[in-house]
């Protein structure tokens, strides 16, 4: 059974694209049945894609999806890929 957490991404600086990122690394390297839902609103998704690509640099077994929800949200999954040494 695969644990989810869903992470709203927003424009403003009150979100450090750091710490959003430490985040979703801590939370992934947990378990191997894990996935973070990065989702964000139009203004915010350079924010988004910049986080899945530090995520992405520093975790090296992972796989990212990406969905264009409609022309305003954007959803991208990031999960490990299971039973990799």
């Amino acid at each position: 059974m695969e644990d989810n957490v869903e992470i709203n991404v927003y424009s403003t600086n009150k979100q450090s694209t750091e710490q959003i990122c430490q985040k979703c690394i801590d939370y992934l390297m947990e378990d191997k049945n894990r996935a973070v839902k990065l989702i964000a609103r139009s203004n915010a998704i350079p924010k988004l894609i910049s986080i899945s690509e530090m995520v992405k640099s520093k975790l090296p077994h992972i796989i990212q999806i990406n969905n264009l929800l409609n022309l305003d949200v954007s959803l991208f999954i990031i999960t490990k890929i299971l039973n990799i040494c």
